[in-house]
């Protein structure tokens, strides 16, 4: 006779345990199961107990799994997804709700228009958004789906190319005529005096590879855009926002914002292209077994 209830810790230790270590943090985890930290400490110390071995190293906040820690918790995610699998195969009435993640400016100008689109198919399975420019959030191992930043080599995700990213200042119409701007190649003969009317829509570089003015201009090398005036901006959404009500000139990611420049709210200003060799990639996480729910969405947004 197998005595599992006698040798195997409670089943919910090894919840609070997989999200413990899968988030490096005790206060994300308990958000998550919507308990309080102290509530995960107990049952952390609780299964350590059990087994006899740490499973973390605390170092003030820091956290990390020690050695036998991490060996638990890729066999733990294996058990947990098995029986989540199992269980899934009852009831009829159970509705999976598919999980996709992407940043601030994908999911508001790329993302949400298609899922509008994909509601309307047959059959569409409900879908939860997460939205969050911290790349740790897009690629949490909780999401069945993710559009991720970088170069598609982003370990357990399987990436497919949706768009290369190529930046170019866009601005609307009516700000580029208020200024004179309406050729082309009006950037390349600009003088310090008509840049210093310009008005840099900004946003702060949260990470290391993103682009805004400061790194365009010396990638294009148009400097006399330093003359030009920043408003710094809380995020990239809101720079382009701005630009289409005539605020100022921001950077456009060509694939993101396709959707404005094809309905006249904003319009490319000269023929300099930053291309950063980056591109923004569907993923499927390959962490856990796809539902075909799962792949036919994955299908439907790299094939729109």
């Amino acid at each position: 006779m197998k005595r599992y209830r006698s040798s195997l810790p409670p089943l919910d230790a090894l919840i609070f345990f997989e999200a413990a270590a899968r988030m490096n943090s005790f206060t994300h985890s308990a958000a998550e199961l919507n308990v309080t930290q102290a509530a995960v400490s107990k049952r952390i110390r609780e299964l350590e107990t059990h087994l006899g071995t740490a499973l973390f190293e605390r170092e003030g906040r820091k956290l990390a799994l020690t050695d036998a820690g991490a060996a638990l918790y890729d066999k733990t995610v294996m058990a947990l997804e098995f029986l989540d699998s199992a269980c899934k195969n009852f009831g009829d009435d159970r509705v999976e709700i598919i999980k996709i993640a992407a940043n601030n400016s994908v999911s508001h100008f790329w993302l949400s228009p298609r899922l509008k689109k994909y509601s309307l198919t047959n059959p569409a399975q409900a879908v939860e958004t997460r939205t969050s420019d911290r790349l740790s959030d897009i690629i949490d191992t909780g999401n069945d789906l993710a559009i991720i930043y970088g170069y598609g080599d982003t370990p357990g995700w399987d990436c497919k190319l949706l768009f290369s990213e190529r930046l170019v200042p866009v601005a609307s119409p009516g700000y580029l005529r208020s200024l004179g701007l309406i050729d082309d190649d009006s950037l390349g003969g600009l003088d310090a005096e008509t840049a210093s009317r310009l008005v840099l829509l900004n946003f702060d570089r949260l990470a290391p590879d993103w682009v805004n003015w400061s790194v365009w201009i010396a990638e294009s090398g148009l400097t006399v855009l330093r003359h030009a005036q920043l408003h710094r901006c809380q995020n990239y959404a809101q720079t382009v926002g701005l630009a289409t009500e005539g605020r100022g000139l921001a950077l456009g990611s060509h694939g993101i914002i396709d959707a404005e420049l094809s309905a006249g709210g904003l319009q490319v200003l000269g023929s300099t292209v930053v291309e950063t060799g980056r591109g923004y990639f569907l993923g499927a996480n390959a962490t856990r077994r796809q539902s075909d729910g799962v792949r036919a969405l994955f299908h439907f947004l790299e094939e729109d």
